[in-house]
C-alpha cells in the first residue's frame, strides 16, 4: 500500500481516495477524476521518478547547478525536448528557478556586457574607460544597462560631453525585438491565469505556468548574442571608416541596419514562444484541449505584439 498522499501533477486535486480502494493490488495506470488526466500511479508514489537529476531544480549538489542551469536552456530552447523531459509530475524547486535566471540570463547578460567593453578597448584604444576622459564613450555603460535601457551620449558643444538615459520603449541595445517578444513572453501566461473559459480548459496549476513563462524566457540568449555581434560589426565598420556598409539602399531610402535587423527578428522569436506554449499544452501539460487553449492565449498576446510595433517610431518610419 502507498504511504504517500497521491496529488494530482495538473490541478492540485487529491486522490487518496482512489488509493484507499486499493486491498490487495493497486493499478498501474488512472485517471484524475477532477481534470481527466491519465498518470501512472507510480509517478504519484515515487520521489525518484518525480525528479530529474540533470535538470537545475534536481541538481543534486551546488556545485553541479550552473552545468545544470545551461544544460536546461538547452533543452528549452529546442521546446518538444523540454517538456518531454519536464513532465506535470516533475516535482518544481521555485527557489531553484530563481538560480536559473541568475546562472544563464544575468551571467550571459554580464558576459555581453564585458565583451562588449573588450571590443570597445580593442578597437578605441584602452584608455577610453580611465575616469578622466571627458570623452569617454557611453557605449561602456550601456552595455551594463541593457535592456533596460541606454545612455546616449550628446555633444553639448564644449569640451564636455552630456550624457542621458534613454528608457527602452526609445531604444535599448538589444535591438528592437526586444520589448514586443518580453510583451508577448508575459502576455501569453497571463492570459492562461485570467481568462475564465481557458483557466477551467487548462487546469493547470500556477506553479506550472510560472515555471513555463521563465524558462520560456529561453530566446534572450541569442538575442543578446546577436545584439553583441552586431554591436562589434557595428564598431568595426565604425573604426575602419566602414560606416557604408551599416545602411541599406531600397529604392530611393537608405534604411539603418541597426532597425532592419531588430525587426526582421520579431517574427521568428514570436514563432519560437508560440512553439514554446504549444509545446508545453500539448506535450508537457497534456491538456485534451490543448489547441483551443493555445488560442485563446495566444491571439491576445499576438496583439500585444502588434501594439508594441505600432508605437515604435522607427518601425513607423521604416515602413513609411
Amino acid at each position: 500500500m502507498p504511504t504517500a498522499e497521491p496529488i494530482c501533477p495538473r490541478c492540485g486535486y487529491d486522490l487518496s481516495a482512489e488509493s484507499r480502494k486499493w486491498t490487495h493490488a493497486c493499478p498501474l495506470d488512472g485517471a484524475c477524476w477532477e481534470c481527466g488526466l491519465r498518470l501512472e500511479w507510480a509517478d504519484l508514489f515515487s520521489p525518484d521518478r518525480r525528479r530529474d537529476v540533470f535538470f537545475v531544480e534536481h541538481a543534486p549538489e551546488r556545485h553541479e547547478v550552473l552545468p545544470a542551469a545551461w544544460r536546461t536552456w538547452w533543452w528549452a530552447i529546442r521546446p518538444p525536448v523540454f517538456w518531454s523531459r519536464i513532465r506535470l509530475e516533475t516535482a518544481i524547486v521555485p527557489r531553484r528557478i530563481a538560480w536559473w535566471v541568475f546562472c544563464v540570463l544575468l551571467a550571459f547578460h554580464a558576459f555581453c556586457a564585458l565583451a562588449s567593453n573588450a571590443i570597445l578597448g580593442k578597437l578605441r584604444g584602452w584608455d577610453l574607460f580611465l575616469p578622466f576622459r571627458d570623452d569617454i564613450r557611453a557605449e561602456t555603460f550601456t552595455a551594463w544597462l541593457a535592456p533596460v535601457g541606454c545612455l546616449i551620449a550628446d555633444w553639448r558643444g564644449t569640451t564636455i560631453w552630456g550624457y542621458r538615459f534613454a528608457p527602452a520603449w526609445e531604444f535599448t541595445s538589444w535591438g528592437p525585438a526586444y520589448l514586443p517578444l518580453l510583451a508577448m513572453s508575459l502576455m501569453l501566461p497571463i492570459m492562461l491565469l485570467v481568462l475564465k473559459d481557458t483557466r477551467a480548459k487548462a487546469r493547470v496549476r500556477r506553479a506550472h505556468i510560472l515555471r513555463a513563462a521563465v524558462f520560456g524566457l529561453a530566446w534572450l540568449v541569442p538575442l543578446m548574442l546577436l545584439a553583441l555581434a552586431h554591436f562589434a560589426f557595428n564598431q568595426w565598420a565604425a573604426s575602419s571608416n566602414r560606416t557604408n556598409l551599416l545602411y541599406f539602399q531600397i529604392g530611393p531610402k537608405w534604411l539603418a541596419l541597426e532597425s532592419i535587423w531588430g525587426f526582421a527578428l520579431v517574427p521568428f522569436g514570436a514563432a519560437w514562444i508560440l512553439w514554446w506554449w504549444w509545446s508545453a499544452l500539448s506535450r508537457g501539460w497534456r491538456l485534451d484541449e490543448h489547441g483551443r487553449v493555445w488560442l485563446a492565449a495566444s491571439a491576445p498576446a499576438l496583439l500585444v505584439v502588434v501594439i508594441v510595433l505600432a508605437l515604435d517610431q522607427d518601425l513607423v518610419n521604416l515602413l513609411a
